[in-house]
């Protein structure tokens, strides 16, 4: 498949923004697969107009690394600010 464009990733996290099960470590559905799968199931429907033969593991890998970029980058700016 190719490349995600920016438009398509917008698309993506307005769409997981939506269903805190994807991202919310404290909500009960975060820990039920079957809720989840069925999020990334939509969440991949949703972004067909966009992005066609979208599957939902397409949206969790992608998902998954925009979290962990966020993740990394984050902690990079907060040792910075305490290092000073």
């Amino acid at each position: 498949m190719a490349s995600w464009t920016s438009d398509q990733i917008i698309q993506l996290i307005e769409l997981v923004e939506k269903n805190p099960c994807m991202y919310e470590v404290q909500n009960p559905e975060y820990h039920n697969k079957p809720k989840r799968a069925k999020c990334l199931e939509n969440i991949a429907e949703q972004l067909k107009e966009l992005r066609p033969n979208t599957t939902p593991q397409d949206v969790k890998t992608k998902w998954t690394g925009l979290r962990n970029t966020y993740s990394t980058e984050r902690s990079k700016q907060m040792e910075s600010i305490k290092s000073g």
